[in-house]
């Protein structure tokens, strides 16, 4: 994805880092507005960060194994599930919602750790399920497509889901058997990013298609850089970098622009500040 394509679309990016939520207009990639956040216990941090396509919020896990929501515009976190049945602590994590599971009433957030955990979280009660099905190691970031608040995409549409291996440096790939990937063909290589980030990263898929993704470079300076993400080859096209002091990113959401965002939202009654994603969606 060009960089130029970028400027057809308003997009509003969210990420995180262990105690500042940034917020990044496409159209004025320079004028970058950082938010404190409230309401962690002291020495918690985020892990990762997505919208839960069905109440249109921001969710994050935390190195306490806490699920809470956050406020985009001031910040403030808000408990809401403990997590049971697996520990995160210490791990390199990537998560995402999975639309039709979430639709659907399963555990519907998926997490992924370097150390190749590949679990299925009931976002409601915090129990983490599947923790039998392990995926290869390396995986730090994951985004499925077709998914969009408060619209669900239906028993007949199918959703992909993505993942970036900062091991391997590069996107992967895979469309059904998400709690079990070795045993549907397993995670396929799109291609590599033709750059080399750390693990820490955040990354998301918007419904147009248009990914984005923060990462920590391996570069010298370690400063957290914008890119967009071609889906189709794995190439990172580099878009901006943060200020010196935002760094170890641990998750992105990413927002539509006002027009197509405020339409999704009408039927629902839900507020700005959350991430829209669609494209394929398998189960």
């Amino acid at each position: 994805m060009l960089a130029g394509a970028l400027q057809a679309n308003a997009d509003t990016l969210y990420t995180f880092n262990t105690n500042q939520l940034a917020v990044i207009d496409t159209l004025n990639l320079g004028a970058v507005s950082y938010i404190n956040v409230s309401g962690l216990s002291a020495g918690e941090r985020l892990l990762g960060v997505d919208l839960r396509p069905t109440d249109g919020l921001v969710y994050g896990v935390t190195s306490a194994n806490n699920l809470y929501t956050f406020n985009t515009t001031t910040g403030a976190a808000t408990f809401q599930a403990s997590l049971t049945g697996a520990s995160l602590t210490g791990q390199s994590v990537g998560i995402d919602f999975n639309p039709t599971a979430d639709f659907g009433g399963n555990p519907s957030l998926r997490v992924v750790t370097g150390a190749g955990n590949n679990y299925a979280v009931n976002a409601n009660t915090g129990v983490v399920g599947n923790t039998a099905n392990n995926i290869g190691n390396g995986y730090t970031a994951v985004a499925y497509t077709n998914s969009n608040p408060g619209v669900n995409p239906g028993a007949g549409d199918t959703t992909d889901l993505y993942y970036i291996n900062t091991s391997s440096n590069t996107l992967n790939f895979l469309n059904t058997g998400f709690n079990s990937p070795g045993t549907n063909g397993g995670i396929q290589t799109v291609g590599s990013l033709g750059i080399d980030p750390l693990s820490a990263n955040g990354f998301d898929i918007l419904g147009n298609g248009q990914a984005y993704a923060l990462f920590n470079v391996d570069d010298g300076t370690l400063n957290s850089q914008l890119f967009s993400i071609n889906l189709t080859t794995g190439a990172a096209t580099y878009l901006t970098t943060l200020n010196g002091t935002f760094n170890g990113v641990t998750g992105l959401a990413a927002v539509p622009e006002p027009g197509s965002y405020a339409m999704l939202l009408a039927g629902m009654g839900l507020i700005a500040g959350v991430a829209a994603r669609k494209s394929k969606q398998r189960v």
